[in-house]
């Protein structure tokens, strides 16, 4: 559970950052809520940023001097526009999908972002939003939401699709970053830096995206050739279990998983592309050439003949 016993950073009188180890131990610190604004206190008697703390040992930190409603979820909140100001960094998911717009796969991204501004009023058709960060990237602009147990409201989905502005929604609340036991302020903030670098493909949703629609696409640009794999894929895909084992059996494939294996590589093409499947008495049968050449490769290379085929093994 995230709570201010890992604050180690405020700003002064004139809104410099200051750490919780650069002041006096007490009320007297001068120091400021980054979030509510109220005074602080420092908790950090005895300790330096080289202590090595005891287990249940707590790290140095800020504390409110005067009763105060700032809620961990407004940190987690926070940090991660913190950190996506500092690295101007995001990871983003797309789909990959084939030429008859069937999903494939994800691809993921990291994005550069030459600017990225937070919390700036802006006009939404005839009402004004305020989105956690503006994001901009070859001169095109993206807004970019937090959210920790909060999502957008509606209201302002509603306002940013009418308008049409690009606006994609990170989903903070996952157990690894806010709800495992950490200390410090910074180690939190580590944890919010992998997320968002490495982690948040699965957890996003495009609030608008006036390319797509929807989630980022992209279509495979497949060749002549391609298809063709595409079309056998389609024919093995149509088989039974059944009819499988029985193509196995006719290969003299030690077993399914082996042939699998040939019919799912990019290098298969040459191969098997006179291949051919028909059904009599419910066995599948190939083209002799198929055949043959798997025989070929057994007798030359005995019990290791599968790991000698003219592709490369991706296992």
């Amino acid at each position: 559970m995230i709570d201010h016993a890992c604050v180690q950073y405020a700003y002064d009188k004139a809104g410099n950052r200051v750490s919780v180890f650069d002041v006096p131990w007490g009320k007297d610190t001068g120091c400021f809520c980054r979030i509510c604004e109220e005074p602080l206190g420092a908790k950090n008697k005895g300790k330096t940023r080289e202590t090595i703390l005891k287990p249940n040992q707590k790290a140095a930190h800020f504390y409110h001097i005067s009763a105060s409603n700032c809620s961990g979820e407004t940190l987690m909140h926070m940090l991660a526009k913190e950190v996506f100001q500092e690295s101007k960094k995001l990871l983003f998911q797309i789909e990959r999908r084939n030429h008859h717009n069937e999903f494939l796969d994800y691809e993921e991204k990291i994005v550069e972002f030459d600017e990225v501004v937070l919390e700036k009023q802006m006009l939404c058709g005839n009402s004004s939003i305020q989105p956690d960060a503006i994001a901009v990237v070859k001169g095109k602009q993206l807004l970019v939401e937090f959210a920790f147990t909060h999502e957008v409201e509606y209201e302002k989905e509603e306002l940013i699709q009418k308008a049409k502005l690009d606006c994609i929604e990170i989903y903070l609340n996952v157990n690894w970053i806010a709800w495992n036991e950490f200390k410090t302020e910074e180690e939190l903030k580590q944890r919010i830096t992998t997320f968002l670098h490495k982690e948040c493909g699965m957890h996003q949703h495009w609030i608008y995206n006036e390319k797509y629609q929807g989630r980022p696409i992209k279509i495979i640009d497949y060749s002549k050739q391609e298809m063709e794999l595409e079309k056998i894929d389609r024919q093995l895909a149509t088989l039974e279990l059944g009819k499988k084992e029985a193509l196995t059996e006719v290969l003299g494939l030690k077993s399914r998983e082996t042939l699998m294996r040939i019919l799912n590589f990019e290098g298969r093409y040459d191969f098997l592309r006179d291949k051919n499947f028909y059904l009599k008495e419910d066995k599948v049968r190939v083209k002799e050439p198929v055949v043959e050449e798997l025989m070929r490769f057994k007798e030359k290379y005995g019990q290791d003949w599968n790991k000698s085929l003219p592709w490369s093994w991706p296992y």
